[in-house]
Formats: C-alpha cells, sequence, structure tokens
C-alpha cells in the first residue's frame, strides 16, 4: 500500500505533467516536466535518508506500457525516460515491434515514468507531423528526436548525480546505483532475460538532423520552481 507522502508526490506530479500536457507554451511544457523530475529526484532522496536503503527500495513491482510500441523511436524514449526515471525497462517477446515495454522499479516511479514518457512522445509526434505528412519522414524525424532527447536524459541524470558538490555526488550515485541493483534483482527472481540484440545502424538524413535539432527546444531544464 502507498504511503501518503507517496501519494501526495504522485499527485503533484501527475498536476505537474498535466499542466505540460495542456499549455501551449513548449518551454512552459518543458519546465513543468522538469520540476515533476526534480520531484521524484528529491522524495527518492527523502526516502533514502530516513529509511533503511534495503526497506527504501524493497518494493518493485511491473507494469506495462498501455499498448505495443511499434516505433523503435518511441521504444527509445520509453527505455531512457525509464532509466532516467530510477527504473528498468524489458521488452517481451522475439521481435521488439509491436511488444510492450515492460517497466519495473518502485510504484512511484513507475507512476511518473507513464506520466513523463507518453508526453515525450506525444510532443515528438506533433513535432514530426509539422516537419513532414510523410509517415516516412516522420518516423526518421522521431528517431533524431528520440536520440536527442535520450542523450539530454543522460545528461540531466548526471547533472543530477553530481550536483550541490561532494554531498549530491556521493548520494544521488549511491542512490541511483541502488535502485538499479534492486531492480535487476527483481528481474533475475520474475523473469528470463534473453540476450540483448546490437542495436541496428542508424543512416542520418534530413529529417532525422531535424528530428535531432528540435529535440534541443524540448529543454529539460528546470525553470519553474512550484506547481
Amino acid at each position: 500500500m502507498e504511503q501518503p507522502q507517496s501519494v501526495d508526490i504522485a499527485r503533484k506530479v501527475r498536476t505537474l505533467l498535466a499542466k505540460a500536457k495542456s499549455t501551449a507554451s513548449e518551454h512552459e511544457a518543458a519546465a513543468f516536466a522538469a520540476k515533476a523530475h526534480e520531484l521524484l529526484v528529491k522524495y527518492n532522496l527523502c526516502l533514502s535518508e530516513v529509511s533503511d536503503t534495503e526497506q527504501a527500495g524493497a518494493d518493485r513491482t511491473a507494469q506495462d506500457t498501455p499498448s505495443g510500441i511499434y516505433d523503435r523511436w518511441v521504444r527509445i524514449i520509453w527505455t531512457e525516460v525509464t532509466c532516467a526515471y530510477f527504473c528498468e525497462a524489458m521488452v517481451h517477446g522475439r521481435r521488439a515491434a509491436g511488444a510492450p515495454v515492460t517497466i519495473i522499479g518502485a510504484p512511484h516511479n513507475i507512476a511518473v515514468v507513464m506520466e513523463m514518457a507518453p508526453y515525450l512522445v506525444k510532443t515528438v509526434r506533433r513535432l514530426a507531423r509539422a516537419y513532414s505528412d510523410s509517415p516516412r519522414y516522420q518516423r526518421q524525424f522521431g528517431m533524431g528526436a528520440a536520440m536527442r532527447l535520450a542523450k539530454r536524459l543522460r545528461e540531466l541524470a548526471n547533472s543530477r548525480k553530481a550536483a550541490d558538490g561532494p554531498a549530491g555526488a556521493t548520494t544521488l550515485p549511491a542512490l541511483y546505483a541502488n535502485e538499479g541493483r534492486l531492480n535487476r534483482e527483481f528481474i533475475a527472481e520474475n523473469f528470463h532475460v534473453r540476450p540483448a540484440r546490437p542495436p541496428r545502424a542508424v543512416y542520418n538524413t534530413p529529417a532525422l538532423s531535424a528530428g535531432y535539432a528540435l529535440a534541443g527546444d524540448i529543454s529539460l531544464n528546470s525553470q519553474i520552481e512550484a506547481a
């Protein structure tokens, strides 16, 4: 059962992401989304500080994405968001195309992944449709945008780990490492995992370059301090 603090944090995050989806400003949308990430990081740090580390992260669960995912760039976004929010992503079946992604992690972290990833996918789809009417070029645009978002999400996670000098550099890496270990232990106990296939090559095209460039405007830097 979720604790009251967990429910309150989840509610705040949902409110922020709802604002991100409803605003007409790309800048404001990114700021609301970034604030949601900031709350999540602070909440996990609070858990690690007030509870035994094992107990704080021991509550693991698994949840599938709402539907199968056919586009490779969409899977990339889901996977990278999952990693940024202290979770692990798994794809079932022999073929990745059309298979749902299973998110492994603490329930409150999964709740944020389930809000943040669709928000980013929706934003990229809108930009891709504005770029071209061709489904082919839209997919290429989406791949470029996903690559840029993946890079930015990793940079954001690294900046969080290094924040606030020596204390931040010590606490957040330990938290990320512990959450990752607990997630992997849950996977090992509950799933049969096949070796991952090597990623397919991605060839640069004008549409991919456009997606990569425009995804830089989906800023992940926090600008709004309160909902």
